[in-house]
């Protein structure tokens, strides 16, 4: 490479351009481009857009404060003709880099047309973000030769009745009919602090929907493996990317959600561990603001939640499960609440004052059930009592026992008892 201009990229050495193609800025201040060390980290992702085209798609985090100022992001194309003139900038863009404060997330994203007489063996995508004034400093770079065929086909199968989704590809049409075809028609609801009904689907968010009978659909688009999303205070329906993450490596800057209040819908709300791609989620948010999730994210993003739930009472009912009794602290109170009531039909219990724990017991509320199966554990020889809110038939729950119930109605009342 005697001649050509070549730099070091996140250790790796490469060369950046030659002759009068290079970009000039670069002659002077390559040996300054950064390490591991940046305030500043980029993943960046080639694909192949058609047949002459390539997008590079750029996540970006910044892990400190980075000087505002004529802060930009530089999207590079390279050609090697041949090992005597090796990489020749051949397509340049820039545009304003508009992160500047430590946690704060973004992506960018820049399409370039390949020439016809282009081997894509040939083609280096490289991204650079750059301060154009004083000494021209580089805060980060990342450069790919890996170009993805974009289009895949994801299966996704759906239960009978409603159920929450997502959409985990980049499709062409997102409308409700085309991404289920099988959907019943207007049954698709968003939420916003109440449901509203739907006509199409956004990338990262969540949204019920009902099917007539279980079966499945083909998502089919470009993947994505990361995603930001504004969730406000209060109950949030979100979706996933195009991989399984674990909800502990959700990027959440701001300690806005809610510990244990992740849910999905499988016969009723259930506890996540996962964010499956095409599940819809329920999230619960103590404020306004961003959270990012990735298939790169560490997995102790998250904070966990003191497990308190050995020292409570139990009743399961068609599996699933409240708490009641004991002692939980004040400040943990609403990681035990419950997203909204689903929509008719659908399969539900809950205390009235949709919580899934109550220290003294009260009211709970059952939907979409025939019959009951009801098992308990009450602990510290504590005797406690179910009333059927419409029979008056009265259950003890004392230790461990099971009850099968039907023509119940759908309100029981719980309460402690000395007899």
């Amino acid at each position: 490479m005697s001649g050509i201009p070549h730099v070091q990229f996140n250790g790796t050495e490469e060369s950046i351009g030659g002759g009068t193609n290079m970009y000039p800025y670069y002659l002077d201040i390559y040996n300054q481009l950064i390490n591991d060390e940046s305030p500043i980290e980029i993943g960046l992702i080639g694909y192949l857009s058609g047949d002459d085209g390539i997008d590079l798609v750029v996540d970006v985090i910044l892990t400190d404060d980075v000087q505002p100022g004529n802060n930009k992001i530089i999207f590079i194309l390279t050609y090697k003709y041949g090992d005597e003139y090796f990489c020749t900038v051949e397509k340049y863009y820039e545009e304003a880099f508009n992160l500047s404060y430590s946690d704060e997330v973004g992506t960018y994203e820049h399409y370039f047309e390949l020439e016809s007489n282009w081997n894509i063996e040939n083609v280096s995508g490289l991204v650079l973000i750059q301060n154009l004034s004083g000494n021209r400093q580089i805060y980060q770079s990342s450069m790919t030769q890996d170009f993805q065929d974009p289009i895949v086909t994801m299966a996704f199968m759906f239960p009978e009745g409603w159920t929450t989704v997502g959409l985990p590809l980049i499709v062409s049409n997102s409308n409700y009919q085309s991404v289920f075809p099988d959907a019943i028609e207007n049954t698709l609801y968003s939420f916003d602090d109440g449901y509203s009904l739907e006509t199409n689907l956004e990338n990262g968010e969540g949204y019920w929907i009902r099917f007539p009978e279980q079966g499945f659909s083909n998502f089919v688009g470009l993947e994505f493996e990361e995603i930001t999303i504004t969730i406000n205070e209060g109950w949030n329906m979100i979706s996933g990317v195009s991989e399984a993450t674990s909800i502990y490596s959700i990027f959440d800057p701001y300690d806005l959600i809610v510990p244990n209040t992740i849910y999905n819908f499988v016969n009723g709300y259930n506890l996540a561990d996962d964010l499956e791609p095409g599940q819809g989620y329920w999230l619960r948010s103590n404020g306004y603001g961003d959270i990012m999730i990735s298939v790169n994210g560490d997995n102790n993003n998250l904070p966990r939640l003191v497990d308190r739930t050995n020292d409570l009472n139990i009743i399961r009912i068609n599996d699933k499960l409240l708490y009641f009794g004991g002692d939980i602290p004040e400040e943990e109170l609403l990681s035990y609440s419950l997203p909204p009531v689903p929509p008719q039909d659908a399969l539900d219990v809950r205390y009235i004052d949709n919580m899934r724990y109550s220290r003294d017991g009260g009211v709970i509320n059952l939907k979409g059930m025939d019959k009951l199966s009801i098992s308990y554990h009450v602990l510290n020889n504590e005797i406690w009592k179910l009333f059927n809110a419409e029979t008056g038939a009265a259950y003890t729950l004392k230790e461990k026992g099971k009850l099968d119930i039907s023509n119940f109605g759908d309100l029981f009342n719980l309460r402690r008892t000395r007899q």
